[in-house]
């Protein structure tokens, strides 16, 4: 039986399976009182779950194109996510270095007990396992300076040009300076709407590489405070 996260109670069931190239990722949703958790669960995918696999990756070749407006938003939340995650975790080794805490962290005797945004601030929480001390710190402006580099890469336009076969101007640039940080947090076309989960997050290699590292339930756990 496989146990809620949460509240440890096994009374819990399938809800969405994303199957991938290497494995299977399954969301259960927990049904005990008062909980309603969602938690990924990752397998290695059977030989049915292979059959399906073959299946879906030659249907989604069939889908017609997207619209390139469509293909440009996708393209500037996955970088934009991926920028903000590597700018969150540089905080954590500059705050690691400071302390001289890189042994501990590395031997995962100190670990990332919370990581969450609010007004602009990014907090951070580590805990060391070994003695209960509790480590906190704050930076102020993340997002902002993950939408900046972007706006300031060249490589940011190219692909710009790229999906839209033209170069952009003065004047497209200007307005996507003004609108970039309006679009992450838009109510229905957002970073938090539906279609943005975790597996299209993990599109971004360091995204995917921190998945990997940190497992799709505590991403995510992460990912959900920081918008």
């Amino acid at each position: 039986m496989i146990s809620c996260p949460r509240c440890g109670n096994t009374a819990n069931h399938v809800i969405d399976t994303h199957y991938l190239k290497d494995r299977v990722i399954k969301t259960r949703e927990c049904r005990f009182l008062n909980c309603n958790h969602k938690f990924f669960i990752e397998t290695e995918p059977t030989e049915v779950d292979k059959d399906k696999i073959k299946k879906l990756s030659i249907k989604s070749n069939k889908i017609r194109k997207t619209e390139k407006r469509t293909d440009w938003q996708d393209f500037r939340f996955l970088t934009y996510a991926g920028t903000l995650i590597e700018l969150i975790y540089y905080q954590v080794i500059l705050f690691l270095e400071g302390e001289g805490l890189e042994d501990k962290f590395d031997k995962q005797i100190l670990r990332i007990e919370e990581i969450k945004s609010s007004d602009g601030v990014i907090y951070y929480k580590l805990e060391d396992d070994s003695n209960g001390e509790i480590y906190e710190f704050t930076v102020r402006g993340l997002k902002v300076d993950a939408i900046r580099y972007l706006l300031n890469n060249p490589n940011y336009w190219n692909a710009y040009k790229n999906i839209f076969k033209k170069e952009a101007t003065e004047e497209i640039k200007a307005k996507e300076q003004q609108q970039f940080a309006k679009s992450i947090v838009h109510p229905k076309t957002g970073i938090k709407s539906k279609k943005y989960d975790i597996f299209f997050l993990a599109r971004n290699p360091t995204i995917a590489d921190m998945i990997d590292k940190v497992g799709p339930d505590d991403f995510w756990k992460l990912w959900s405070k920081l918008h």
